[in-house]
Formats: C-alpha cells, structure tokens, sequence
C-alpha cells in the first residue's frame, strides 16, 4: 500500500489530517463525527470517529453491488503522540461485515523537523464464498489504493493552501 513523504512538519500534516474532510476531492466521506476524544495520562490525543462514506456502486459484479449498502460506516481512532511526533490510525468498517471486513492502519511520522512519512497498510477479509472471496478483496484493494491516493493529494492540497495563505499574511504584514 501507498507511502509517502509530506515536505512539511508533523505539526502542519496532523493539521491537513483533521481538515481532511469535507473536501471536494473526497466527495465520497460524507459526514465525520467525532464521538470520543481525550488526552490520555501520558499526554496522547486520542480520537474515536465514525466516517459515512457513500458508496459509488462501481462495483461490476451484480449480486454484490446489491449486498452493500448505498452509505457505509467505518470506525476510527487515532492517537497522537506529540513528544514522539507520530500519529497512529485504525479504522475497520462497521458496515458489510457479513461481506468482507477491512482493517487499516495508517502511520504518520515526523522524519525531520519539515518532513513527515505516510505509511497505510490495509487488509480486507471477504467472507462471502471461496470462489468470490478472491475477487471482492482484489476488487476492495484496488478501489482502496485509489482512495488513498485522492486522500494524499487532498492533504497536499490542504498544505499547499496553508503555505499560500501564511505567505499572503507575511506579504500583508510587509506592505504595511
């Protein structure tokens, strides 16, 4: 699964991660909720969400495209880990489990002070019959990697706006 490398602080990306949704490149997360978040003893942000993602129905076997649902539910927690500058996210789906189960985790993680690694590794488990099983995970991978490359060019559209906008303030402050 995808990896990448943010040329921006950890601070900056956890920031274009929160500000991730809604945006017009991921039309397909239609409502975050946050229904749990707490700073733990040790100084960990953590965060339980529930993402409503609307199906697109690209699905080109019949009989499954009418299995799963036109709105899906994924679960997410995250923990932030300021003094170590990582943040770890788990999400699975809520929806469709009596079809396939998905786990994902994803990694963020400062290199540098102005550079932050991605990491994403994600399984899907189908549980449908072992003739199909094969295809609905491939199928489930493939429309996975390309969500995630959409989600990694809309936080780099995020920073790119962040720096723009600092950058208009700076010239602002220099003109007066």
């Amino acid at each position: 699964m995808p990896q990448h490398i943010f040329y921006d602080s950890f601070a900056k990306v956890t920031f274009a991660f929160w500000n991730k949704y809604p945006n017009s490149a991921c039309k397909h997360v239609r409502h975050v909720d946050i229904i749990d978040r707490q700073i733990s003893n040790n100084g960990l942000l953590i965060t339980k969400r529930i993402l409503a993602c609307e199906n697109n129905n690209s699905i080109s076997i019949g009989w499954l495209k009418r299995m799963i649902p036109d709105m899906v539910f994924t679960i997410e927690v995250s923990v932030v880990d300021p003094k170590n500058q990582t943040m770890l996210i788990r999400s699975r789906n809520l929806s469709s489990q009596s079809i396939m189960q998905m786990d994902e985790s994803c990694v963020y993680k400062a290199l540098c002070p102005k550079t932050t690694l991605y990491k994403q590794e994600i399984k899907f488990h189908a549980t449908v019959n072992s003739l199909v099983n094969s295809k609905i995970e491939n199928y489930a991978m493939a429309h996975a990697k390309e969500k995630s490359t959409i989600g990694i060019q809309a936080m780099e559209d995020i920073l790119f706006m962040h720096r723009l906008l600092k950058n208009q303030r700076a010239c602002a402050n220099t003109c007066d």
